[in-house]
């Protein structure tokens, strides 16, 4: 069994059978670009919100949450390699997977440009060079595309709720922050510089915002919470900013599409520049 050590995105060495035959992820993203790498044949484990990943068709084993997989039911598909992201699994559940001697690779893109470089590692990870290429060349053109576009354009200001009880946003050095940015939009309301802010519905109102973003992930703002906030923000605001529906995987969601995506927010955010 040929074994070969790789450099993970948070500077970790981890040992992997190469390529490796049999995957978990437990991150949806991660998923998603398994996919389209081609690799989908050996994804034999996912997580339960990872179903938006998923070709038609493909029935890989559930193996709980991302925040909270069912580690049993990982250790019982005997991985050779699981997939995790920085951002959004727990260190604790990578510790215990090492225990086991399951090697466990880590992503932690902050940007689109941090995403095509992802692609670019699951690539040689798993002996997929020529398709991670195509993917990762792809990304980076879309991005370029849309900010060339934008260019002296002046950004948008908006709200862009993550959750509630208590508000929050996102702050700077995450992905979604960096793609709102790209997309041409300045995010208002940050109570902290954290990575994770508070929201202040004072401090959102008093920059007058002209959009607000209603995700539907990871708190689902398509319904009354979103509703609430639009209230909340409409007492404050001497004019109610636009409301904008989001995908939330055109915010959150990293790897492959993220060119795609990236051109389908700003698209949104602006209509007078939806690409031809």
């Amino acid at each position: 069994m040929i074994r070969g050590e790789f450099v993970d995105e948070v500077g970790r060495a981890v040992r992997v059978v190469a390529p490796s035959r049999r995957l978990v992820s437990l991150v949806p993203s991660v998923t998603e670009t398994l996919y389209d790498l081609g690799a989908g044949d050996r994804v034999v484990g996912v997580t339960d919100w990872c179903g938006p990943a998923l070709p038609d068709g493909a029935e890989p084993a559930r193996v709980g949450g991302v925040c909270n997989p069912r580690l049993q039911a990982v250790l019982d598909l005997e991985p050779e390699l699981v997939l995790v992201s920085r951002e959004e699994n727990s260190l604790d559940d990578v510790l215990r997977l090492e225990r086991e001697e399951v090697p466990v690779f880590a992503v932690n893109p902050r940007d689109v440009g941090d995403a095509a470089t992802t692609v670019r590692n699951l690539g040689r990870l798993l002996d997929l060079e020529a398709r991670a290429e195509e993917l990762a060349a792809a990304i980076e053109d879309r991005r370029k595309r849309v900010v060339d576009r934008l260019e002296d354009r002046e950004p948008i200001s908006a709200v862009l709720p993550i959750w509630k009880d208590p508000w929050m946003t996102v702050g700077p050095g995450t992905y979604p922050a960096a793609v709102m940015e790209d997309a041409g939009v300045r995010l208002v309301g940050l109570k902290t510089f954290s990575q994770y802010p508070r929201l202040s519905l004072e401090r959102a109102a008093n920059a007058r915002p002209t959009l607000v973003l209603l995700p539907d992930e990871p708190y689902d703002f398509h319904g009354d919470a979103g509703r609430e906030l639009l209230c909340s923000l409409g007492r404050r605001c001497q004019a109610l900013p636009r409301a904008l529906r989001l995908d939330g995987r055109l915010v959150a969601w990293y790897g492959s599409r993220s060119g795609e995506r990236l051109a389908e927010l700003a698209s949104l955010v602006r209509p007078e520049l939806q690409e031809s």
